[in-house]
């Protein structure tokens, strides 16, 4: 697992970082969401108590931006998936 000093070193991207936090849950979250969706649409959906316990495990906070990071990466990983 990535944790927060390995991003912020640069030691994975983005992607790599936050989906290491998705779960099932967040994954079932996303599937009627579009990804260009407006961002207070993304502000009110959940996260896992998972998702959440993984994030902290890596040293992050709880944040509007890491919980729509995390689903926004959701919400790729099963556009991916998809093709």
């Amino acid at each position: 697992m990535y944790n927060r000093k390995d991003y912020l070193d640069k030691k994975c991207s983005h992607g790599e970082y936050y989906a290491q936090f998705v779960t099932p849950a967040e994954m079932e979250e996303v599937k009627n969401v579009p990804l260009d969706a407006k961002l207070t649409i993304w502000d009110f959906m959940r996260l896992s108590a998972e998702s959440v316990k993984l994030f902290k495990e890596a040293g992050e906070c709880y944040t509007l931006s890491v919980k729509v990071c995390i689903l926004k990466q959701a919400k790729k990983i099963q556009i991916e998936g998809s093709k």
